[in-house]
């Protein structure tokens, strides 16, 4: 039984560069009129950029070769510009459109580029996406150390940045490499852990994580959570008309019908898939349809549709070096010789299958998957424990801060009230010298007043003294009169 191998593709974000002002206003007259309208060209041509992006991404799944049409004139434009977002975001596009040609290794090259450049450039979002791209290349080559590798180191950068839309998509990526893995209750873990983080609006990751949520359920033989889920991933992709989307969500409702035994049910949902996949050349998923048809014809004992199903997935399969298709086919047509009796090619087709299935579960990769989960808990223990001693420190400081600010203040109440003391004091002190002042100041009037009236008594007595005398002795008339008589006499 097969399980839809769809991957989690993000939006691509694309930065913009923003011109600095010259704060003197003068600079800004000259540059204004010097280079506006290079900058109004400049602008147009990063908006026609990122518009060609935007496009090549919604394309190239359907139709991968004019997606990389697209992604060659922006990225000729972004290194005439040399506007490093742009080309970070073309390599990225070329690299996940030639993954739909299966030129894995061509995919791979410029995927390396667009995470060399992201580095150069020190965007951390474009990083992180550079990173999720090449985990979903590496799923799909059956890689999956490697895989959960960069899934990680993507993860890692998103919750330094608090990209919460960037984490619920590699919680989405490292769901999907343990469900490769046939690891359904952790890849249900982190499908579920991916759920809260979806944005309200955001109905195309919604569709993904449901319907990947769908698959692991069906595994796990939850039938009715299952169907929940696919169907409603299935209102989602017909409300937003992406036949793309509607056919994986076609294929994942056959397999779980099938897986409960409803096999023609299984058929018609899975016929309704193959077409859209065969006209829009998408061998990959045409591949899954086909051996998924081929299994349920060995289920109706319709041996002969069942070998001409699968053996058109098998060679898909060969041709796009699909090891998880290989594995599936050839286990589908070990089973399907073995019921018609063919024993040789069931035993053929069954050491084909231990093969591919030694290939890909093999213990170096188990092991890698392993140590890189732990190492990641293990780190980020690490990075909660150093926070915590950084907010450890911290608090202490602002605690010794807070005591050093404390008797700062005490001690400049102590030295206020000191000196509020001081003056108070001195004031009274003031005020006591003052009336001390005052009342000899008043004594010192008072004596002086006495003075004065002890003076004007004594001058006054004088004065009375002369009257009375003058008043006593004959006036000087009277004298000189009395004198020249007696002078006269003598003569």
């Amino acid at each position: 039984m097969l399980f839809d191998r769809k991957r989690s593709f993000a939006d691509q974000k694309t930065d913009h560069f923003f011109l600095k002002a010259v704060k003197p206003f003068s600079k800004i007259v000259i540059f204004f009129f010097l280079f506006f309208p290079f900058l109004l060209i400049s602008q147009n041509d990063t908006a026609k950029i990122n518009d060609m992006n935007a496009r090549s991404e919604s394309i190239r799944r359907a139709n991968p070769d004019s997606a990389i049409t697209l992604c060659n004139e922006a990225l000729a434009l972004s290194e005439k510009l040399n506007y490093t977002s742009g080309k970070i975001n073309s390599y990225n596009n070329i690299g996940m459109a030639l993954n739909y040609q299966h030129k894995k290794n061509d995919a791979l090259l410029n995927l390396k580029k667009a995470l060399e450049l992201a580095k150069i450039f020190g965007n951390p979002t474009l990083i992180a996406f550079s990173y999720r791209n090449l985990s979903l290349i590496y799923e799909s080559n059956a890689n999956y150390g490697a895989a959960i590798t960069n899934s990680y180191e993507s993860l890692r950068i998103f919750e330094s940045i608090k990209d919460s839309t960037g984490i619920m998509t590699c919680y989405n990526n490292i769901a999907n490499v343990y469900n490769d893995q046939q690891n359904f209750t952790k890849a249900l873990e982190f499908f579920l852990k991916a759920i809260p983080l979806i944005e309200k609006n955001d109905n195309i990751n919604r569709s993904k994580v449901y319907g990947n949520l769908g698959l692991v359920y069906n595994e796990l033989k939850n039938y009715d959570k299952a169907l929940y889920y696919f169907f409603e991933a299935l209102k989602i992709q017909q409300a937003a008309g992406n036949q793309l989307k509607i056919a994986d969500i076609y294929t994942n409702l056959g397999v779980c019908f099938s897986s409960q035994g409803h096999f023609q049910k299984s058929l018609d949902y899975l016929f309704r898939a193959a077409p859209i996949y065969e006209a829009t050349n998408n061998e990959f998923y045409s591949e899954i349809a086909y051996t998924n048809i081929g299994d349920n014809y060995i289920r109706l004992k319709k041996y002969k549709e069942a070998a001409e199903y699968l053996n058109k997935g098998l060679l898909i399969a060969q041709k796009i070096d699909d090891k998880e298709g290989v594995k599936v086919s050839c286990l589908a047509l070990s089973e399907l010789y073995a019921q018609t009796g063919d024993f040789k090619n069931a035993f053929l087709y069954n050491r084909r299958y231990m093969m591919a299935k030694d290939s890909l579960q093999s213990l170096q990769n188990q092991n890698q998957i392993g140590e890189i989960q732990t190492k990641y808990e293990t780190d980020k223990r690490d990075r909660e424990i150093e926070l915590l001693n950084k907010d450890k420190q911290l608090q202490e400081s602002i605690i010794e801060k807070q005591n050093i600010q404390k008797i700062a203040f005490i001690t400049g109440i102590i030295v206020l009230l000191g000196f509020s003391v001081f003056i108070f004091n001195s004031f009274k002190r003031k005020q006591k010298d003052n009336k001390i002042i005052i009342s000899q100041k008043e004594e010192v009037e008072k004596q002086k007043q006495l003075v004065d009236d002890k003076q004007k008594e004594i001058i006054d007595s004088i004065r009375y003294a002369q009257r009375i005398q003058k008043a006593l002795l004959p006036n000087e008339k009277y004298f000189a009169k009395n004198i020249d008589r007696l002078k006269n006499s003598e003569k």
